[in-house]
């Protein structure tokens, strides 16, 4: 049993000692030496104004490739007036946005995954362009962005979480991608503004009944490919909105 202990120890030292934290032209890191990949940390007193992150940066001769935004990295940094990401960025995490003041926001193709409550509570933003690589997109990462106006989920997300785009309160226009597959608990809930739904999906996504609870979904137009509105009209509760018109592909 203490070999197992001690093994156990060594084991967990040695992850320590790999990752460092470090801070470049007034932007918090922690590399990962084995990968060549740093990941951005939060200010200890709060990043403010406008945030460039680079693609790569460079330590002690060594490059390292800038892959992803740590959990509330910059969460409640009030001050923060824009934010650039890099082309390379995979991961955004958990809440790393929440609280923020941005007024808009570009997710670059390379990034791949958005967690939960990534941009939550951003009440300020009303335009987010979300890159063509992201494929999983977490519970509530919109919640409460009341003064977003527009919204498009890309192709290759295949899940929307529960509460992912509740109260945003001035929602006018929202487009999911052809290989959505299922909309969760308060999906589209509270989105009182909302007149216009475009799915882009072949197959009618599963939605949970309270998807777009507290909408005016008899007053919502919904568009949905040629030959699948039949089947839209079929199925709760896209059966409930104003009309299915075909779209345009």
């Amino acid at each position: 049993m203490k070999k197992i202990l001690f093994a156990a120890l060594l084991a967990f030292m040695a992850m320590g000692a790999g990752a460092q934290n470090i801070e470049i032209d007034g932007i918090y890191y922690t590399l990962s030496p084995d990968t060549k990949t740093a990941e951005v940390t939060n200010h200890p007193k709060k990043y403010s104004g406008e945030v460039a992150i680079p693609a790569l940066i460079e330590y002690e001769r060594k490059k390292y490739k800038v892959t992803s935004i740590a959990k509330k990295a910059f969460s409640a940094n009030y001050g923060i007036t824009s934010v650039v990401l890099p082309e390379g960025l995979k991961t955004i995490g958990e809440s790393a946005f929440s609280y923020c003041r941005l007024d808009s926001i570009i997710i670059p193709n390379s990034v791949e995954s958005i967690g939960d409550f990534a941009f939550a509570y951003c009440t300020v933003m009303s335009k987010i362009s979300i890159g063509k690589g992201v494929t999983e997109m977490g519970n509530g990462v919109f919640v409460s962005c009341e003064n977003l106006l527009d919204l498009s989920i890309p192709d290759g997300v295949t899940a929307l979480g529960t509460g992912a785009c509740n109260k945003c309160s001035r929602l006018l226009s929202a487009s999911i991608g052809r290989n959505v597959e299922t909309l969760g608990a308060q999906c589209f809930a509270n989105c009182t503004s909302l007149k216009y739904f475009y799915a882009h999906a072949d197959r009618v996504p599963t939605a949970d009944k309270t998807a777009f609870e507290g909408t005016k979904i008899g007053k919502i137009k919904l568009f949905a490919p040629m030959f699948s509105v039949k089947f839209y009209e079929k199925k709760e509760p896209w059966g409930y909105f104003k009309s299915v018109t075909s779209m345009k592909e």
